[in-house]
């Protein structure tokens, strides 16, 4: 399965999914009871002694200043502080 590559204009990679993620990612949306999951996040986060980790959860949308990327039908926001 190839993975699909988001670059900035820099050439960075920012996300990469394959279909087969994308298609679980959707069908994990599809299980929240409100039906408010529109978008995947993923966020840099502190953790602590051992440095930065990532995070992964669903939102409702982008904030201002998130980064989108649309992928397999799937919308990936990451916010500016954890874009490159």
């Amino acid at each position: 399965m190839a993975a699909i590559e988001e670059l900035t204009d820099e050439g960075t990679t920012l996300v990469s999914l394959t279909a087969t993620a994308a298609d679980k990612i959707r069908e994990l949306m599809a299980e929240d009871p409100e039906g408010e999951s529109q978008v995947l996040r993923v966020a840099i986060q502190g953790g602590g002694c051992s440095g930065f980790q990532y995070g992964l959860g669903f939102d409702t949308g982008p904030a201002e200043g998130d980064e989108l990327i649309e992928q397999h039908g799937v919308t990936v926001v990451i916010d500016p502080h954890s874009a490159p």
